[in-house]
């Protein structure tokens, strides 16, 4: 079995959300979820878009690192 060592992971960024900011996040996930479970091919783009751009803000990414992020997501 793989072991996963300790240090890289200790170097990966968490931000931990206020709980303005969770609240602002549980709410568009439950949201998308809701109308999935509603009508499983409803397009829920619009919904994602926007956890996305929260999580972005609360990263404080900048538009050249967001162009980075969702070009390696596409690929």
């Amino acid at each position: 079995m793989p072991k996963i060592k300790k240090r890289p992971i200790e170097s990966i960024p968490i931000v931990i959300p206020s709980a303005d900011q969770a609240a602002k996040i549980g709410k568009l996930v439950d949201k998308a979820v809701k109308q999935k479970l509603h009508d499983s091919l409803s397009d829920i783009s619009s919904l994602e878009k926007a956890i996305d751009e929260t999580i972005f803000r609360l990263y404080d990414l900048t538009d050249d690192e967001i162009d980075m992020v969702c070009q390696k997501i596409a690929d």
